[in-house]
C-alpha cells in the first residue's frame, strides 16, 4: 500500500502550491502556553529584549495555564496544529521552503514523467528566486553576508484571520532579527540549485535568465559564511554564555539563533545541526578545510552537539528553543547522510575525535526507544522516524514496518492525507505551534519514497 500512497502525497504537495503560490506554514497561538516554560523562564522572559506588548500579553495570559490539567495530552509526540483555531496564522517561511525544495528535488523529480517534470522544476526555481529577492545583510569586518529572517516580510500578507494578524502586528514578531537556521538552510538550497544549473539542469530556462541566475547565486554564496557562524558562536575566547536561555543546553560551541547585535540566546540543537550541514555542503567554496579558524569553529560546534546529546538532553523538550526531539533525530540523519558522502581524509580533519559517530549512536537509541511504533506515534512522528532510520543506515526492520503501518493506517480517505502537526514551535509563554497538512504529507513522501 505504501507505493500507492506516493501519488496522493505528491498531489497534496502540488495542490498546496497551486492554491497559494507558495508553501504556507500555519501557526496556532495556544494561550495556555508551553508546558515546558516555567516561572523562572517567565522572569527571564520579562527581562529579555522581547517586544513590550508580548511581555504584557504573557503576564495577562499566564493564568490560562490553570486550564492545562483539564486538557487531554496530544496523541503522539508532536502536537496537532488546530487549523480551526480562532488564532491561526498562515504565512510563508524560508525554513519550510528548504524542506520542500530538498524532498521535491530528491524524491519527486527523479521519477516524474516528462509532462510533470517542468512543473516541479518551475516550483524549485521559484523557491530559489524568492530567496534571492528577500535577502538582508550583516556586515562583519567589512564583509557583507546575506542573511534571512524566519519569513520574508514582503510576502507576509497571508494571514489566516484577523485575530492572528493583530497578534503578529502588536507582538512585534513582524520585526524579528534574521536567524542562523533560515540563513544556512537557504545557503544549502542555493548551493544545490547552482550545482544543478551548472550541470545542465533546467534546459528550458531562457539563456539570459539562466546567466543572471547563476551570477546572482555565485554572488550570494561567495562570502566565507563560516565567519558569520563563528561571529555568533559561544566560545571561550568570546561571549561564553547567553543572555536568554529557556533550555538546559551547555552553550559553548553552539551558534546563537538570532543575528542581532551579538549572540544573545541559547543555541538550539536543530539550528546547529542545520548550520553544520550547510558548512559541510559548502566546505570547499568557503575554504573551511584550509582555514584554521573555520576548522576550530567546526570542532567547537561538534563538541556542542556531542555534549548535549551524550547527556541525553536532546531527548527532552528542555534541549530546544524552537524544535522537537524527533525533528532533531530527523535533521541529524540528514546531516549524517551528507557526512558519510565526504572523503575519509576530510572527515578525519573535520572530526578528529569521531564525535558524530557518538552522536549517531545516541540518536539510534532514541529511534529505538522514544520513537518506537508501539508508542502510538502520529503520522508526522512516524515519517520522521522512518526517514531518519534510512539515512542512519539502521536495520531495525520491525520498527520500519511499524512506522510504515502508521502512515498507511492513518491516511484520511478524502482531502489532505494527514492533519497538520508541529515541526517547530515558538517557545514563548503563549506558545505557537507551526506545521501544515502539506508538510506532514511531504515528510511522509520522503520516508516512503526512499524506503524499500
Amino acid at each position: 500500500m505504501a507505493s500507492s500512497l506516493l501519488p496522493r502525497l505528491q498531489t497534496a504537495v502540488a495542490a498546496e502550491w497551486r492554491q497559494h503560490g507558495f508553501f504556507p506554514c500555519y501557526a496556532a497561538i495556544l494561550p495556555q502556553g508551553d508546558p515546558d516554560f516555567g516561572l523562572r523562564d517567565l522572569i527571564d522572559f520579562t527581562r529579555s529584549r522581547s517586544d513590550p506588548f508580548l511581555r504584557a500579553a504573557t503576564l495577562l495570559l499566564w493564568p490560562a495555564r490553570l486550564l492545562r490539567p483539564f486538557q487531554r495530552p496530544p496523541q503522539g509526540l508532536s502536537r496537532r496544529v488546530p487549523l480551526e483555531s480562532r488564532f491561526l496564522l498562515r504565512f510563508h517561511t524560508f525554513f519550510t521552503d528548504f524542506y520542500f525544495y530538498s524532498i521535491i528535488r530528491r524524491r519527486i523529480l527523479p521519477g516524474a514523467a516528462e509532462a510533470e517534470r517542468r512543473r516541479w522544476e518551475s516550483i524549485l526555481l521559484r523557491l530559489v528566486q524568492t530567496a534571492l529577492e528577500h535577502r538582508q545583510y550583516r556586515v562583519l569586518s567589512g564583509e557583507a553576508f546575506a542573511v534571512y529572517p524566519f519569513f520574508p516580510k514582503q510576502a507576509l500578507a497571508v494571514e489566516a484571520n484577523s485575530n492572528a494578524a493583530r497578534f503578529l502586528r502588536w507582538s512585534g514578531l513582524e520585526n524579528i532579527d534574521p536567524d542562523a537556521d533560515d540563513t544556512f538552510v537557504v545557503l544549502e538550497m542555493c548551493a544545490d540549485f547552482l550545482a544543478w544549473l551548472e550541470a545542465g539542469g533546467l534546459p528550458w530556462l531562457e539563456r539570459g535568465t539562466h546567466m543572471r541566475l547563476r551570477g546572482a547565486l555565485h554572488r550570494l554564496l561567495d562570502a566565507p559564511y563560516w565567519a558569520l557562524a563563528r561571529a555568533y558562536q559561544f566560545r571561550e575566547t568570546g561571549i561564553r554564555t547567553p543572555d536568554v536561555n529557556y533550555t538546559g543546553v551547555q552553550p559553548l560551541g553552539g551558534v546563537s539563533t538570532w543575528f542581532g547585535a551579538r549572540p544573545a540566546d541559547a543555541p538550539d540543537l536543530v539550528v546547529n545541526v542545520n548550520v553544520l550541514r550547510s558548512l559541510l555542503v559548502n566546505r570547499s567554496r568557503w575554504g573551511v578545510l584550509h582555514t584554521p579558524e573555520a576548522l576550530e569553529s567546526i570542532h567547537a560546534l561538534l563538541g556542542f552537539l556531542e555534549r548535549n546529546v551524550s547527556s541525553g538532553l536532546f531527548r527532552h523538550a528542555r534541549g530546544y528553543s524552537f524544535y522537537l526531539p524527533e525533528f532533531f533525530t530527523a535533521m541529524f540523519a540528514w546531516l549524517w547522510e551528507v557526512w558519510t558522502a565526504l572523503p575519509g581524509g576530510e572527515r578525519a580533519l573535520l572530526d578528529p575525535r569521531d564525535r558524530l559517530s557518538a552522536v549517531r549512536q545516541a540518536v539510534l537509541a532514541c529511534l529505538r526507544d522514544d520513537l518506537h511504533p508501539q508508542r502510538a506515534l502520529n503520522p508526522l512522528d512516524a515519517a520522521l522516524a522512518l526517514g531518519a532510520a534510512r539515512r542512519l543506515q539502521t536495520r531495525e526492520a520491525t520498527c520500519s514496518a511499524g512506522w510504515r503501518r502508521i502512515l498507511e493506517e492513518t491516511v484520511r480517505p478524502r482531502g489532505a492525507p494527514y492533519p497538520a502537526y508541529e515541526i517547530f514551535k515558538g517557545k514563548i509563554p503563549t506558545h505557537m505551534v507551526y506545521g501544515s497538512p502539506a508538510i506532514t504529507a511531504l515528510f511522509a513522501l520522503d520516508a516512503l519514497a526512499g524506503t524499500p
